[in-house]
């Protein structure tokens, strides 16, 4: 084989692993282009989890100033207000009457808190309706709207409805999403939205 038909095959290859766009619908790209560009926003909802026998919810309350984040859960898991703040390289665990705990990722935070990693790097993309940039896409849905209805992100399964008009746009209401891995316990999340805002000026 010359090393130019190796190179082909090489490229060819490699083309099959990157992820393929959604749609080409000029609709489903100018929304799309909106949601990435939607920098700073803050959601109020609950979320509820189911995983293995243990099950709870909490409210939630996020806000996004680019790769800045700041979560606050409240209700049943966990005494009080728990709070995950941190940025692109870092995240803290804070609790009351515990010293904080500090970790280099919000996803190995939450295993600390829940037992499981919750994935705020993809879910940052997940809230508003549109793919992670960081996983290749598997399989996904466009509603009647061309709005995104199922999604497929590595052994993620997220079903988005109820969208709602708001001042940042068309953002979902209610979220489901499964994981499922050989290796790893299943896992299912709802979060129902009950508001989207922007982020009060001093969170800026």
């Amino acid at each position: 084989m010359t090393n130019r038909v190796f190179l082909c095959l090489l490229l060819v290859a490699l083309a099959g692993c990157v992820a393929q766009p959604i749609s080409n619908s000029v609709q489903w790209r100018t929304h799309h282009a909106a949601m990435l560009a939607l920098q700073e926003w803050q959601l109020i909802g609950k979320m509820g989890y189911r995983a293995d026998r243990d099950k709870g919810s909490a409210w939630i309350n996020w806000r996004q100033l680019n790769t800045d984040f700041d979560v606050h859960l409240s209700g049943p898991f966990g005494t009080g207000t728990t709070r995950i703040h941190g940025g692109q390289n870092t995240a803290v665990l804070s609790r009351a009457g515990e010293d904080d705990i500090t970790s280099h990722s919000a996803a190995l935070l939450s295993q600390t808190l829940f037992g499981w990693a919750l994935p705020v790097q993809h879910l940052s993309y997940w809230v508003k309706g549109i793919p992670s940039a960081h996983l290749p896409v598997t399989r996904s849905r466009l509603d009647q709207h061309q709005l995104l209805e199922q999604l497929e992100q590595g052994n993620w399964q997220l079903t988005f409805s109820r969208y709602q008009s708001t001042e940042l746009g068309l953002l979902p209401g209610k979220i489901v999403a499964a994981y499922q891995s050989p290796a790893e316990q299943p896992l299912h999340i709802v979060l129902v939205i009950k508001a989207w805002n922007r982020p009060p000026a001093e969170g800026r």
